[in-house]
């Protein structure tokens, strides 16, 4: 049973390392040796299962993950030797050469550590390859030789199992992603046509100048005579594109004199013209366009038409 075959081969295990002040104990739900004079607490039985049965470490699991760090091993070790042949080699050539300074030679990582490393990483190489050889010559679990291979694997970190790999990062929920920040707020006039008015400076280039954000064929509006948002008004959502609306002109030149810096008394001039007539002089700071061929200046009677702005207003929480 494997029960009777993990106490034979526990005994066999203590028998092996008998005089070479080893002892077994029992330490939590393992069973141990204990090796003074080498080894300290090298776990051989690793645990007891639910059913009581004691578990072996398993010499094929074994097998296989030492093998693999046999493979990680040489590369480790190559990747040392490549790092401290170039130091080695570069300070050869500073001390033979006459003009080398010590700043150079204080640069140099320090070789002899380099050199010590890959001592340390051959000897841990040349013990893995003991363990793989002397576990592809032992076929059983049962054996003295397989108690004192397990020795050596514990010594090296070595399990039949490869290392737990850390949980991965929670997932990010999903959902919609948030929609790209436009340079503008929408409004809707009262004919159901789109109002866009620029936010910066910056916002207004991007409103009046971007084919992305507006078409030449669309309308354009601007406090007159001082500065403010850029207001464009989009003609494919006009029912005929060049035709626009009283409504919407109201609607536009009371959002366009709203977000300047025009005194909203009596008459409040604004811009009109279409979004193909603007351009950007060279050099012109952020927000300021040369109007081009006719432009019409509308007057806004504000004292009457400012009760559009609360209507309006309700719509910004769309695009903010």
């Amino acid at each position: 049973s494997r029960v009777a075959t993990a106490m034979r081969s526990l005994l066999v295990a203590a028998a092996a390392v008998a005089g070479s002040g080893v002892g077994a104990s029992f330490i939590g739900s393992g069973v141990c040796l204990h090796r003074t004079a080498r080894f300290s607490a090298l776990l051989i039985h690793r645990d007891v299962t639910r059913q009581g049965t004691l578990c072996l470490l398993e010499r094929d699991g074994l097998l296989q993950e030492a093998r693999r760090r046999l493979s990680r091993a040489q590369k480790k070790l190559d990747k040392a030797e490549q790092r401290a042949s170039e130091c080695e080699e570069q300070q050869a050539k500073l001390l033979a050469s006459s003009d080398a300074s010590l700043d150079e030679l204080e640069a140099l990582p320090p070789c002899d550590t380099l050199r010590q490393d890959v001592e340390e990483k051959a000897t841990y190489l040349k013990d893995v390859n003991e363990l793989v050889r002397g576990l592809e010559k032992t076929p059983t679990e049962s054996s003295a030789q397989f108690a004192e291979l397990t020795v050596l694997a514990t010594k090296l970190g070595i399990d039949d199992k490869p290392p737990l790999r850390p949980p991965p990062p929670p997932k990010k929920p999903k959902g919609p992603r948030p929609k790209p920040r436009l340079p503008y707020r929408v409004f809707t006039s009262e004919d159901g046509a789109e109002i866009r008015v620029g936010k910066t400076a910056a916002d207004n280039d991007l409103l009046s100048l971007e084919p992305e954000h507006r078409d030449g064929n669309d309308w354009w509006m601007h406090a007159a005579g001082c500065p403010g948002s850029h207001v464009v008004i989009r003609a494919d959502t006009l029912s005929q594109p060049n035709v626009l609306p009283s409504e919407t002109k109201i609607d536009a030149a009371v959002l366009a004199a709203n977000y300047s810096r025009a005194v909203l008394n009596g008459k409040v001039g604004v811009t009109l013209c279409r979004a193909r007539q603007v351009k950007k002089p060279p050099g012109a700071k952020a927000g300021l366009v040369q109007l081009q061929g006719n432009v019409e200046v509308i007057h806004v009677n504000w004292k009457r038409e400012k009760q559009r702005l609360e209507r309006l207003q309700q719509q910004i929480n769309r695009s903010s």
